[in-house]
């Protein structure tokens, strides 16, 4: 009866993704190749957070985890680099890496492939420029109501005399400031 109590989602996943599936889960497919990609998700997910500290410093600035597989009994990492020369460099720090992402992993065989491709960087954004404003257009009731009495003298209605009335005083200010500044 036990096993026939719903579970959440949150339960559902982890036990798929640690293996311990049960007979029911098996049955809906919740160990087959979907749960291995979702697992290996995880995987590349959690080494891309990391990267900095399991790679190190020189080879983490100039290159980024992009694919991991299951090559069958070992993990299969896909490393981009930018170039061909961080590629060859690169090369020389593979047992390096593979031991740093093998203790990652708890100890799990990796194997590690680099390939010239794009590289993300996500720890060296720069902050955002920030937003100059100019200071707003304020007009006083008092330089509103002659520019009116100016406009309704000439024959407009007193909301068109308004607005017109805006209108002339805030592009009289405007140039006031381009020719100062």
């Amino acid at each position: 009866m036990e096993a026939e109590r719903a579970k959440s989602a949150g339960d559902v996943v982890s036990s798929a993704l640690s293996g311990k599936t049960s007979g029911s889960a098996e049955k809906n497919g919740a160990s087959g190749p979907r749960w291995e990609l979702l697992r290996l998700s995880m995987k590349l997910s959690e080494l891309s957070e990391n990267w900095r500290e399991v790679a190190g410093e020189p080879l983490a600035s100039r290159s980024a985890p992009a694919v991991c597989e299951d090559a069958g009994e070992k993990l299969l990492i896909t490393v981009n680099v930018p170039d061909q020369m961080v590629l060859s460099s690169a090369r020389f720090r593979r047992a390096r890496l593979e031991r740093g992402i093998s203790a990652f992993f708890g100890g799990a065989p990796v194997g590690v492939l680099f390939r010239v491709g794009p590289v993300r960087l996500t720890g060296n954004r720069a902050a955002p420029a920030k937003v100059y404003r100019r200071v707003p257009i304020v007009n006083s009731e008092l330089e509103i109501a002659e520019r009116e009495k100016y406009f309704a003298d000439g024959g407009l209605s007193p909301e068109l005399a308004s607005a017109m009335a805006r209108v002339m005083l805030s592009l009289e200010k405007l140039s006031k400031r381009r020719s100062r500044g």
